[in-house]
């Protein structure tokens, strides 16, 4: 089921991170627009507040904390969370989705190295939310979906960044 199907459909919207919809950066220039993006949707959102930002590692084999490495575009402060099963119990090899968590003051920036990192497509599954959980931030390769706390929210942001909105009917 897609976002646009599912019961948050009436909070969310989708920006793209470069102009024309174009997915990857090349280059220094285009990764400035595209950082320049984020911070300013984070900013936004989260100005003076902390953050939590979650992200995920795939791999074959199960973890404990004492084995699970940091990847190198975290930031300070994260932590191994909790590993658990990712694929059919009885497929080989097994597939263990790993999570890793930070609570971040919000500064513009903070996030910098992971947006690249997504940009890149080097980092999946990674996500930031309020403590209040009042939003919902998805970075992916060539954009960023939001879900707000109401539509009345989501509508002042995708007016507030219209330039940045996808021009698909469905908006994605």
């Amino acid at each position: 089921m897609s976002v646009q199907d599912s019961w948050n459909a009436h909070r969310w919207a989708r920006f793209h991170a470069l102009p024309g919809s174009k997915r990857y950066p090349d280059g220094e220039a285009e990764y400035a627009i595209v950082l320049s993006r984020h911070n300013a949707l984070l900013d936004a959102l989260a100005r003076g507040r902390d953050v939590f930002l979650v992200y995920s590692l795939f791999n074959d084999f199960q973890a404990s904390s004492r084995r699970m490495q940091v990847p190198p575009y975290a930031p300070g402060g994260s932590q191994y969370w909790m590993s658990f099963l990712s694929s059919e119990p009885d497929e080989t090899p097994p597939s263990y989705c790993h999570l890793f968590a930070a609570q971040l003051p919000w500064r513009a920036g903070a996030v910098d190295r992971v947006l690249r990192a997504v940009a890149r497509e080097d980092a999946h599954n990674v996500f930031l939310v309020s403590p209040g959980t009042r939003w919902f931030y998805h970075p992916y390769d060539g954009g960023m979906d939001l879900i707000l706390s109401s539509p009345e929210e989501r509508d002042a942001y995708k007016q507030t960044y219209a330039a940045w909105l996808s021009q698909h009917p469905a908006g994605s």
